[in-house]
């Protein structure tokens, strides 16, 4: 048998780690776009711990990001409602 191209236990634990840290973060990503609380408590969860601060502020700042993009979506929505009704009675 080769040797050479097998893994030590150390280099496949830290491929697996990486792995699982990978996937969280692009789960955290998906949950920040669909629901701005939930991936704001998920992306400070993440800062908290030290191996992942960074993706922990990515996550963070995408679901602030959306929080920031419903919102004036949703002041503009508003204000084009408000300008069709004042056009349409007349006031």
């Amino acid at each position: 048998m080769d040797q050479k191209n097998v893994p030590s236990r150390a280099e496949a634990s830290a491929t697996d780690k990486f792995k699982l840290g990978k996937k969280w973060f692009w789960i955290g990503l998906v949950i920040s776009l669909l629901n701005v609380l939930s991936g704001l408590i998920f992306g400070i969860a993440l800062m908290i711990e030290k191996k992942y601060r960074r993706e922990g502020l990515i996550i963070t700042l995408v679901a602030v990001a959306v929080a920031v993009a419903t919102v004036t979506w949703a002041i503009l929505k508003t204000d084009i409602l408000v300008r069709a009704y004042h056009l349409q009675t007349g006031k």
